[in-house]
């Protein structure tokens, strides 16, 4: 909000420029043209403590002391209505009324802190009043319609981008705020039956080889100890069931060791069910390891993670999220970009979090 609210103070300058334009051209028609010379210095006081209040009151969602406010909100119809007080009714449709287009800017500004309803019912209300003004000063109905725009228009279309805005905002929010799983991937928050994280997945496998140790180790015993070779049918069926079982456990332990470790100084995390992890075709490997290598060349990295993630269809989409200064430099990169066109990959990235997401299998099995 500080950095909006010295924004608006560009717009709010320029219709002031103006109005001392105007105030200049129709100076002798002012019935008091000192009088009119004050609401321009009050007209252009307005934007300035709005921008001074939002500076100094920088809380959450903008909010300024009342006083403000209504100083602001008044303010403004009542420097207009002044100079129609200043003028003759033939010249409120003239340069010397130059209070409707410098009240909308400022009503421009003060639609950043303030509800859209409230907004709106201002910038309704401004606008009618100008509008009202020009017809009873005989301008007719093409120049009461221009009024009405330039008073009512801006704050309107502030409000209405801001409401937009704050949508954006919302929605990405809900996106990247952790919820299952750590991490600003939408994948890998979605609960799935299945889905392991595998930082998590080599301790059940310390487990599972603890349990195979117990049965293998007697057997190695024995045949260290000389036991007869070959060995006899009970004692190679169990040999075959257990090195089996070894080299599932084997596999399960290692099944992403075909990543990097790590992107820079960031640790590269997965998240996959082990069907979909040992689905990964080489082709596919060799893509995200390159990927990977490729963004370790940009430093300031804070986490990497890769998500494989089956959708309904069977279908496998691979999920990379970056978080990092490096993001938007990361984004642009030649040789990033290129491997993301070469597989039809999705590439965005904004200043902090860069987004890459491709179908790396059609389907499990295939």
């Amino acid at each position: 909000m500080p950095h909006l609210a010295l924004t608006v103070l560009v717009p709010a300058g320029l219709a002031h420029v103006l109005a001392l334009v105007g105030l200049v051209t129709a100076w002798s028609q002012y019935r008091s043209p000192w009088a009119a010379a004050a609401l321009l210095v009050a007209s252009a006081t307005l934007p300035a403590v709005l921008a001074v209040a939002a500076v100094r009151r920088a809380v959450p969602g903008g909010a300024l002391p009342t006083a403000v406010t209504a100083v602001v909100a008044a303010g403004v119809p009542a420097v207009s209505l002044g100079l129609l007080a200043d003028l003759p009714p033939a010249l409120w449709v003239s340069w010397g009324s130059w209070g409707w287009g410098a009240g909308a800017m400022t009503l421009l500004g003060l639609a950043a802190h303030i509800p859209p309803r409230r907004t709106a019912a201002l910038a309704g209300g401004y606008g009618a009043l100008a509008a009202g003004a020009v017809l009873v000063g005989g301008g007719g109905l093409w120049n009461a319609n221009l009024a009405l725009v330039a008073a009512a228009v801006p704050p309107l279309a502030a409000a209405h981008y801001l409401h937009l805005y704050a949508d954006a905002l919302r929605r990405r929010g809900a996106a990247t705020r952790p919820a299952a799983l750590p991490g600003p991937c939408p994948v890998a928050q979605l609960p799935a039956p299945g889905r392991e994280d595998l930082d998590v997945v080599p301790a059940a496998d310390v487990r599972r080889l603890a349990i195979l140790r117990d049965g293998i180790e007697p057997l190695l015993r024995d045949v260290a100890d000389g036991a007869p070779l070959p060995l006899d049918n009970a004692r190679s069926a169990a040999a075959r069931r257990l090195a089996g079982q070894l080299r599932e456990a084997l596999a399960a332990q290692r099944r992403t060791l075909w990543l990097p470790e790590t992107a820079g100084d960031a640790p590269v995390r997965v998240v996959a069910t082990d069907s979909v992890a040992r689905a990964t075709g080489d082709d596919d490997r060799a893509w995200l390891a390159a990927l990977i290598d490729q963004l370790g060349g940009h430093p300031d990295w804070e986490h990497v993670q890769v998500v494989l993630d089956r959708r309904l269809d069977g279908s496998v989409t691979a999920v990379l999220t970056a978080r990092g200064a490096a993001a938007r430099a990361a984004a642009a990169d030649p040789r990033v970009r290129a491997l993301c066109d070469g597989r039809s990959a999705r590439c965005d990235a904004d200043d902090g979090l860069l987004v890459v997401e491709a179908e790396i299998l059609t389907k499990i099995g295939a």
